[in-house]
């Protein structure tokens, strides 16, 4: 029997190049799930307007208004440790 002649692989190569083109982009995969306590998405409250009687009433306001203040940084600045830093702009 007479020996046959090898095709060319070119144009099967070529082919498969081809359809490499063609394929569908693998998306990328989900961000995992940020674990924060439902705790740290809520701050105290700000402390209402007092009736100011005397300078101490105004005084004590600004003590509690101030505290308020430092726990909704402290809350938040946990949150930044969980979700990594973020650029301020």
């Amino acid at each position: 029997m007479p020996r046959r002649a090898p095709r060319p692989v070119w144009p099967a190569l070529s082919f498969a190049l081809a359809l490499t083109g063609c394929a569908l982009p693998v998306p990328d995969p989900p961000p995992p799930a940020l674990a924060l306590s439902r705790s740290l998405l809520f701050c105290r409250e700000r402390p209402p307007v007092p009736v100011i009687e005397q300078d101490a009433d105004f005084m004590l306001w600004i003590v509690d208004l101030d505290e308020a203040g430092e726990d909704c940084r402290q809350r938040l600045s946990r949150v930044r440790e969980v979700i990594g830093p973020v650029d301020r702009e």
